[in-house]
């Protein structure tokens, strides 16, 4: 039962593309960034374990992703300032 629970989890269930960008559309950055900080959660807990077969497929692409939404949540501070 939970090798099947993790066999569904995939690159874009864990990125929350879809969540953030309805952030960025209602204008709400705060909300955006918020999404993105949990989905690097997701994505370093999830993906760096190695016990998700369809996350282990995108790995490179899930690297990526968590330098992206670091480097978007950088931006935070010098707006904190």
């Amino acid at each position: 039962m939970e090798t099947a629970r993790r066999s569904r989890f995939t690159y874009e269930d864990v990125i929350n593309k879809e969540r953030i960008d309805e952030c960025l559309q209602e204008g709400n950055l705060s909300w955006a960034n918020d999404r993105r900080f949990s989905a690097l959660l997701g994505m370093i807990g999830e993906a760096e374990t190695e016990l998700y077969p369809l996350l282990n497929e995108s790995k490179i692409k899930i690297e990526e992703k968590i330098v992206e939404y670091i480097s978007e949540l950088e931006k935070i501070k010098y707006f904190m300032i």
